[in-house]
């Protein structure tokens, strides 16, 4: 299955009621295990915006700056993203992937 991880990431910023601007504002100040807190990543709106839009953001300490800020993991994220598209699947989608378990 296909992993959007940008989807789960906007999904959970919005579940804080964040906008991008704030989760880049929170997520400058996320320091990562073994490294030093003035170590600062330039994280802004415009760098929420494409990790949301990208279905798996090139930078791992940015996309880990990111949920760490939300106050989730890139696990976390990761296993919204596998979820997050069947729940979301409507009536007719449901009907044939519960037709297809009973055969």
């Amino acid at each position: 299955m296909h992993i959007h991880i940008g989807h789960a990431l906007r999904e959970a910023r919005k579940e804080r009621g964040w906008n991008q601007e704030q989760l880049g504002e929170v997520a400058r100040r996320v320091a990562l295990p073994g490294e030093s807190p003035s170590t600062l990543e330039r994280i802004n709106k415009y760098t929420v915006s494409k990790a949301e839009r990208d279905p798996y953001p090139r930078k791992y300490s940015t996309l880990a700056r990111l949920a760490g800020a939300l106050g989730r993991t890139v696990g976390d994220l990761e296993a919204f993203a596998q979820v997050k598209p069947l729940s979301r699947a409507g009536p007719e989608v449901k009907r044939r992937a519960s037709a297809g378990k009973s055969a």
